[in-house]
């Protein structure tokens, strides 16, 4: 179930219902909130302060980060020229590496 703002009654203190939306600017919205218990309705506003984590993408899908990197298939954020593997289908390699100590198992 998703999250939903219920503000707070400043008469009863109960859960009120947003019955409508006016968006003033990009930051700043005013909201018209409604009591089902008392039927009182007031007004209160939301106001974007500031970012916590600044977008990484452009409305038009671009990328904003600086560098040399690119959203893959899957929404990660990778360097462009170095190729991710897949951990789960790799394969073993085909001989051990000489400069590995050969681990010894007990008899």
């Amino acid at each position: 179930m998703a999250n939903t703002f219920k503000p707070q009654c400043p008469h009863c203190l109960t859960r009120g219902r947003v019955r409508s939306v006016r968006r003033i600017t990009n930051t700043f919205t005013e909201l018209y909130c409604v009591c089902p218990n008392c039927c009182a309705v007031w007004s209160g506003s939301v106001e974007a302060g500031h970012f916590i984590n600044p977008p990484m993408r452009r409305p038009d899908g671009r990328t904003l980060v600086p560098g040399n990197y690119e959203f893959n298939e899957g929404g990660v954020l990778v360097p462009k020229s170095v190729e991710v593997q897949n951990l789960r289908n790799r394969a073993a390699p085909p001989e051990p590496d000489p400069r590995q100590l050969a681990l010894a198992l007990p008899a």
